[in-house]
């Protein structure tokens, strides 16, 4: 797994993840979207933006966590 950064538009930067299939196609996941300022300072030390990519790939690898809120979104009706 790695991780893209793309500008999308104007103040806004796009962190992806990006992995290939046993098939060979290369699915991805938009994980996380910031301003300009939140950028620079993530990128603003090698160390603190390798620990930030680490921990974005680690969150995506967690199973989602289903909270009662999340009824409506599932479109479950059973209680939790």
């Amino acid at each position: 797994m790695r991780i893209e950064t793309l500008k999308p538009s104007k103040n806004t930067w796009l962190f992806r993840l990006r992995w290939t299939e046993e098939n060979g196609s290369r699915p991805h996941a938009d994980v996380s979207r910031v301003n300009d300022r939140t950028y620079k300072l993530i990128r603003s030390n090698k160390r603190s933006y390798e620990n930030f990519k680490k921990q974005l790939i680690a969150n995506f690898k967690l199973p989602a966590a289903v909270g009662a809120g999340d009824e409506a979104r599932t479109g479950t009706d059973r209680a939790l």
